[in-house]
């Protein structure tokens, strides 16, 4: 884009973030002045009315604030939304998603509620039932493939989920909700298992070996290294001592 615009093949460079996230990811990195803000804002827009809206907009939403040396920081909910690489909008969508939970003790389960109805989980979706195929996968069942939801499918909606589920964590923890549902849920996206499976997987490092271990009664590295014939037929012999060889 440098090159384009010294060369004067192009006399306006693209803008590929709303000025307000531009601005709370420059004021994220830099803490800037005011003064020095505006001028990193002109690089988005020469219109110093929109800039100092955009300005007003992060204070009132209590995205950034002022210290006392008079610089701009961001609030620990303005460092969610730039740790969880979601826009602005996103994760306002989030916080009232979030709210709606009310004060009653959160669970996994609706902690994947709200993840199963946010709007970029339900744009990779293909319209297929998003709460039902997540809960199968996170507890350990089969999803169904099939011609109109493919294995690339599903892999880009759990990919998805992933991310607005770390997003979901951040924002929580930044709201003084209580996280522990969503570290779970977190955790057993990226697993694909119960809590209860957590350490066999750590071993095993592959869902479908520690579900069929599962099916055969071995759910604790404990279980599994007292049963290593059964245990050498699913994951190998090499993987059962590796596994084993630290274990009484």
């Amino acid at each position: 884009i440098k090159k384009k615009y010294l060369e004067e093949q192009s006399t306006e460079v693209r803008r590929s973030l709303p000025l307000e996230d531009y601005l709370l990811t420059v004021i994220h990195r830099v803490r800037p002045t005011h003064e020095q803000l505006v001028k990193y804002a002109k690089f988005h827009t020469d219109s110093e009315e929109e800039i100092e809206e955009a300005i007003r907009f992060l204070l009132s939403r209590n995205l950034v604030t002022i210290d006392n040396t008079f610089r701009y920081v961001t609030t620990e909910m303005g460092k969610a939304l730039i740790l969880a690489y979601v826009s602005i909008d996103d994760g306002l969508q989030i916080v009232e998603d979030l709210s709606m939970l009310g004060n009653t003790k959160i669970t996994v389960t609706d902690a994947l509620r709200v993840l199963s109805t946010n709007e970029k989980v339900l744009n990779v979706s293909r319209g297929q039932p998003v709460y039902g195929i997540l809960y199968n996968y996170i507890s350990g069942a089969s999803v169904q493939i099939n011609i109109s939801f493919t294995k690339a499918d599903f892999e880009n909606l759990l990919n998805t989920a992933r991310w607005i589920a770390n997003a979901m964590y951040r924002i929580a923890k930044a709201l003084g909700i209580d996280t522990a549902p969503f570290e779970e849920l977190m955790k057993r996206l990226d697993y694909g298992v119960p809590p209860e499976l957590f350490e066999l997987y750590e071993a095993v490092q592959n869902r479908w070996q520690v579900i069929q271990l599962a099916s055969h009664g071995i759910k604790t590295v404990t279980q599994l290294c007292k049963h290593k014939e059964e245990a050498e037929e699913i994951i190998g012999g090499e993987k059962t001592r590796s596994i084993c060889e630290n274990v009484d």
